[in-house]
């Protein structure tokens, strides 16, 4: 059995301002990952959806859109990778449609 996990961001079901392309690839992306799970049903396939919020990286150091006390209060890379690595676990043809992890902070 194969397992597809498409880690989309919390931008494909919220949309943020100044984001505009980068919102609209992850709604696109959301619609395509949705269309896949349902054709994967009686497949040798599944497929989830896992859309995080901030994730604490080195991407936001080239933007000026944030604090550094807002960006440090972020998901921790390593930590969300064994959360991801517990989702690649589940049982076979175990559907998490989409599941959102956010920080405190993005609430």
């Amino acid at each position: 059995m194969t397992r597809v996990l498409f880690i989309n961001s919390i931008a494909g079901i919220s949309s943020f301002k100044e984001q505009s392309q980068y919102c609209a690839s992850k709604h696109a992306q959301l619609s395509f990952a949705k269309t896949l799970q349902k054709e994967s049903v009686g497949q040798k396939y599944d497929v989830m959806v896992l859309n995080p919020g901030g994730i604490k990286t080195e991407l936001w150091n080239k933007t000026k859109m944030l604090d550094s006390k807002k960006i440090n209060t972020f998901l921790d890379p390593y930590e969300l990778a064994l959360f991801i690595n517990h989702m690649l676990k589940l049982p076979s043809k175990t559907y998490i449609e989409t599941l959102t992890i956010i920080p405190e902070s993005d609430i």
